[in-house]
């Protein structure tokens, strides 16, 4: 791979890792939907909406990794000077802007709903359990997916063809054709999305501190615990992951004009790519790995192990 100004091209390590990728993602959320969607018993028919959430939002990124790698081989991120190569980037960049932030603000989001429902479910049970119902969180998930994308795209839309020219032709990722302030809106926003997803799991984890004494069933505790961790360690990864691309862009945006290191360049910017694509396929792994019935379900639906899913002890029963 070689940057030379606003030229970025992939070499066949970075192109076949993309398409792998994109396969990656593809297959291990439509597996996910599909399970959540074809087991009707045992893993909770509150909490699966989470979880088919969370996987909608990872699957985002595998259109836009094969978009990506697609306009990349045929050359349009190395554009001539033209006003038909500044469209055709402004509108690629836009587009795959939508994917990239819908993706993550969704994700974000369906994890905050996640630590505000066990807390509502550990601290008022017959509230709880007497006005949440699937229905209702599918509304509240929607609501969710539907405001992220009216704000970003209204956002990218407006402003990314608006930005000047030379902008766009200078910029190296698509969050780029939009102006700086609104890049920084966008990232307080997110960042702030990140604070309200500790606050809640510190507030509920605590709260379940409270209640070991005996306030609620030894079972339902474990359940909401071990929910918790799943859900605790899907945004800890997704934190992770993320973070080498949120401090590439700190750098570029805050250094760049002094030009980039060449170990940054070379192989720095399409790692902390790669890092966080890779979210966006591990998640099922880690149902699988703590919980044994979101395990004994994906089996099922492989038709690889028993048909029946354990209708007690689900840590997401009571979802």
């Amino acid at each position: 791979m070689g940057i030379s100004g606003t030229c970025i091209t992939y070499n066949v390590v970075v192109e076949t890792s993309r398409w792998c990728l994109f396969a990656f993602i593809l297959i291990s959320n439509t597996l996910t939907i599909t399970t959540m969607l074809r087991t009707k018993q045992g893993i909770g028919q509150k909490g699966k909406w989470y979880i088919v959430s969370l996987s909608l939002a990872d699957i985002l990124l595998s259109p836009a990794i094969g978009i990506d790698a697609v306009m990349n081989r045929f050359g349009v991120y190395c554009p001539e000077i033209s006003e038909e190569a500044v469209w055709r980037k402004r509108v690629i960049y836009i587009g795959l802007g939508i994917l990239y932030v819908q993706s993550l603000g969704s994700a974000l989001l369906t994890l905050v709903s996640i630590a505000i429902d066990r807390f509502v479910a550990i601290s008022k049970p017959i509230f709880y359990k007497n006005h949440v119902s699937p229905f209702r969180i599918r509304c509240v998930l929607a609501l969710e997916w539907t405001y992220m994308f009216s704000f970003i795209t209204a956002m990218l839309v407006h402003y990314g063809w608006h930005t000047d020219e030379i902008q766009v032709l200078r910029s190296y990722e698509a969050m780029q054709v939009m102006p700086t302030w609104c890049y920084t809106v966008l990232k307080v926003q997110v960042y702030a999305i990140i604070f309200g997803n500790i606050v809640f799991y510190a507030t509920t984890v605590r709260l379940i501190k409270k209640l070991d004494s005996g306030s609620i069933s030894h079972k339902s505790f474990e359940r909401t615990k071990r929910y918790l961790k799943m859900s605790g360690v899907t945004l800890a990864t997704m934190l992770a992951l993320w973070a080498p691309y949120i401090a590439v862009n700190f750098y570029v945006e805050y250094y760049g004009q002094k030009g980039l290191p060449w170990w940054l360049a070379e192989y720095g910017i399409q790692l902390a790519y790669s890092l966080m694509f890779c979210n966006s396929w591990v998640n099922p792994f880690f149902y699988c790995w703590l919980n044994k019935d979101y395990r004994a379900a994906f089996m099922a639906v492989l038709g690889i192990g028993k048909s029946k899913v354990h209708s007690e002890g689900s840590m997401t029963e009571q979802c």
